[in-house]
C-alpha cells in the first residue's frame, strides 16, 4: 500500500544467470494443483489397498 501498486513479481540472479520472473499467484495455483493431484493419487491408492485386504 505504501507504493501505491502490487509487487508480486520476483526476479532472481543466481550466479548471475537472470532465473525465470515468477509471479505468486501463479505459483499458488500451480502448487494446489500438484497438492490435489498428489492427494487423489494417495486416496486412490488407500482405496486399492483396503479392496484387496
Amino acid at each position: 500500500m505504501a507504493l501505491g501498486y502490487v509487487v508480486d513479481f520476483f526476479h532472481f540472479y543466481i550466479f548471475g544467470w537472470s532465473f525465470p520472473v515468477f509471479n505468486i499467484a501463479d505459483i499458488c495455483i500451480t502448487l494446489g494443483f500438484v497438492f490435489l493431484v498428489i492427494d487423489m493419487l494417495r486416496e486412490e491408492h488407500e482405496q486399492r489397498k483396503a479392496l484387496e485386504a
